[in-house]
């Protein structure tokens, strides 16, 4: 019996015939493929390209709209400037309320408010709402001196109560020294053990 193909009988010239057919289908396939691949990429970069030139046909409301923000952006930054100021900047003023704070204990009255101004080169303004009996108050303005640091009083404003037997309110708006670098330095100097 013969085999049903038998490779002496086929004659060489169809062998590269074969050979040739399969590496022309090999190569049809790849360059359909890559052909697939470019018609993908180039449908992305068509996608894109229009994406641009619709940035480029809205330049001119974009850089609007850029300029705009940025000046909002200046504004909130202007007026963010001075919201920090309230915190305490002095590293005394929190030790200062605590004796404010004892010594209205010390004269029966009591703190309401507190409220600390910005920090200016002749010092720091503190505005303090006090309620209390008349004499308590007078207790508490001759108390100021021996509260540290100094304290400068300049606006004082007392309300008399509306009844007897009711407390009246001192309104008092005092400037903290600033601390000067060395002070700071002999304070805290002084503070380690």
């Amino acid at each position: 019996m013969r085999s049903a193909l038998n490779l002496r009988s086929v004659p060489w010239r169809w062998a590269w015939h074969a050979i040739g057919l399969a590496v022309l289908a090999v190569t049809a396939l790849v360059a359909w493929r890559v052909s697939e691949t470019l018609s993908n990429e180039q449908a992305q970069l068509q996608q894109e390209q229009q994406a641009i030139a619709g940035f480029l046909l809205h330049e001119d409301s974009i850089r609007a709209r850029h300029a705009r923000l940025g000046s909002e952006v200046r504004a909130v930054r202007e007026q963010g400037k001075g919201r920090g100021d309230h915190i305490t900047s002095l590293p005394n003023e929190a030790a200062f309320l605590a004796q404010l704070s004892q010594l209205a204990r010390n004269v029966d009255a009591s703190i309401k408010d507190f409220h600390p101004g910005p920090a200016a080169s002749t010092g720091k303004e503190v505005q303090v709402s006090v309620v209390g009996s008349f004499p308590s108050m007078c207790r508490l303005l001759d108390g100021l001196e021996t509260v540290s640091p100094p304290c400068e009083v300049v606006q004082c404003a007392l309300a008399a109560p509306g009844r007897v037997g009711e407390s009246g309110s001192l309104e008092l708006k005092m400037r903290l020294p600033s601390p000067t670098p060395t002070l700071h330095r002999v304070a805290s100097a002084a503070t380690r053990p």
